[in-house]
């Protein structure tokens, strides 16, 4: 008899714990371990994909950048060019 209030009393005293404690405590490790890890696989694909999209975004640019100076040389040799024959 004395056994069983025991238990009931250490029951007792846990369970103001258990409710009022938050949810990480309680937790099991692996769980833990396993949202880690799935957070951190995430934010390796998301930076890998932001790392290829910034590639593209700054090879267009220089391509853009690169036809216009090109563009301007061949209007300043033409240009030139008509100036000295008018």
């Amino acid at each position: 008899m004395c056994m069983k209030n025991e238990q009931q009393h250490r029951r007792f005293l846990w369970q103001p714990f258990r409710k009022n404690s938050p949810f990480w405590i309680y937790a099991s490790p692996w769980a833990v371990l396993g949202a880690a890890a799935v957070l951190a696989a995430v934010v390796v694909v998301m930076a890998v994909l932001n790392v290829n999209r910034e590639k593209e975004y700054v090879t267009r640019i220089l391509r853009e950048k690169g036809a216009a100076i090109i563009r301007a040389l061949e209007a300043g040799t033409r240009t030139g060019m008509m100036g000295g024959l008018g």
